[in-house]
């Protein structure tokens, strides 16, 4: 819950809950993580850093806001450990459960894993970006994942940019592929309470502070426009992988 694909997922769990559907949660996590999930969701924990699983969780980005294993260095070993635990909780989960429908996060391993799995239940994937970048760094699973995304029922991406990739990367078919947008908790973020002051344009920043996610460029684009100290306020709000990235981002801060 520290990424924005987590956040993606929790949101999901808590709306879909709202609307009455009954719902399970596999997801990979620490003996000590918080987990903010609604009561009539059930939870369905893969622990990592464990004696089954005896090192970080797997990164969907090779720098992550917590400590994290890149799939780039999982060893065959390290694979097979991995494949056991998750197949031994999402069997557990389907039994009970027993699903319409499972949505899984990320077109990668473990969605590929489930697809292979499951051929009987319709099994749908939100494309995430990074496991586009994943699919471009290194070989793990390649065929594998290739042909079981391909073997989805539906797959949603967050932007046309991202639909393009799923079908270049995997070879899927536009038909198969829905756009759904980032999307946003209208609860936290709307403009009540708002100050008035119509002097003062106010911009808000929320994700990673780092460069990949564009901050050091919205830095110097704003750098670069004609307001004086009273009339822009930019408020950015969110952790960092890279120390040197966000010590850099903070220094480019501090000069505007």
């Amino acid at each position: 819950m520290s990424t924005g694909s987590g956040i993606y997922l929790t949101e999901l769990v808590r709306v879909i809950a709202e609307q009455g559907h009954t719902q399970g949660v596999v997801a990979g996590v620490c003996e000590e993580d918080s987990i903010d999930l609604p009561k009539e969701a059930k939870f369905y924990p893969v622990y990592f850093k464990s004696e089954e699983l005896p090192f970080n969780i797997f990164g969907m980005s090779d720098e992550m806001p917590y400590e994290s294993t890149r799939y780039c260095d999982m060893t065959d070993e390290m694979e097979e450990k991995y494949k056991k635990a998750f197949l031994k909780v999402i069997d557990k989960a389907v039994a009970e459960i027993k699903p319409d429908i499972i949505l899984c996060h990320h077109l990668y391993l473990l969605t590929s894993l489930v697809r292979n799995r499951f051929s009987k239940i319709k099994v749908y994937g939100f494309c995430h970006n990074t496991d586009i970048r994943q699919m471009g760094k290194h070989s793990l699973e390649r065929e594998f994942i290739i042909d079981n995304v391909r073997k989805l029922d539906k797959i949603f991406a967050p932007q046309k940019a991202q639909a393009d990739e799923v079908v270049k990367t995997y070879g899927v078919t536009d038909d198969k592929i829905t756009l759904v947008g980032i999307g946003y908790n209208q609860n936290i973020f709307n403009a009540e309470g708002r100050k008035e002051n119509n002097t003062i344009k106010r911009l808000l920043f929320t994700g990673k502070l780092s460069e990949k996610k564009g901050v050091m460029s919205l830095l110097k684009s704003l750098n670069r426009l004609d307001y004086s100290e009273n009339e822009l306020e930019l408020t950015l709000v969110g952790g960092a992988g890279n120390e040197t990235e966000f010590k850099l981002i903070k220094e480019l801060a501090r000069k505007m």
